[in-house]
Order: structure tokens, then C-alpha cells, then sequence
């Protein structure tokens, strides 16, 4: 896997954790959402550990999902 993430204001954009493309991850409440969606033009490459600890988390988790149940992607609950 070669996770690639970008950032536009509060909205990160993920490459490289499914087949889908890009995921657009943003903070509802308390929790991470994912949808499909392209970063903009203007959206800044982030460091993984640049990134706020509960999507570190989150993203670590998708990824091991989807290892695991290589089926699972987009519509898989967070």
C-alpha cells in the first residue's frame, strides 16, 4: 500500500487504501466520515503523523480492513 494524503482545510483526502481512488475523510462530530471525492488542485500532501491522531487511527484501521475483507471498501461501516 503506498498511502498518499492531502489536506484542504478540514478535509483530508486519502490515495492508495482502495481501488475506489481518492476518499475525502472529514470530522462529524466525533467521528470520521468517508466518502468518495478528488482532492483540489490546491490540496496540500500531509505526513501521516502530521495528521490529527483519531484519523491516524481511523486510517489504520480502513487499511487493515481492507486487507483483511479485500470487499469491504467504501460501503463498510467506519
Amino acid at each position: 500500500m503506498s498511502l498518499r494524503v492531502y489536506a484542504d482545510g478540514d478535509t483530508y483526502y486519502t490515495r492508495g487504501l482502495t481501488r475506489v481512488g481518492c476518499l475525502a475523510w472529514s470530522l462529524e462530530g466525533d467521528q470520521w466520515v468517508r466518502q468518495a471525492g478528488e482532492a483540489p488542485a490546491g490540496a496540500g500532501e500531509v505526513a501521516l503523523q502530521d495528521l490529527p491522531a483519531s484519523l491516524q487511527e481511523e486510517l489504520l484501521a480502513f487499511a487493515a480492513r481492507a486487507e483483511a475483507m479485500p470487499g469491504s471498501g467504501l460501503n463498510s461501516p467506519n
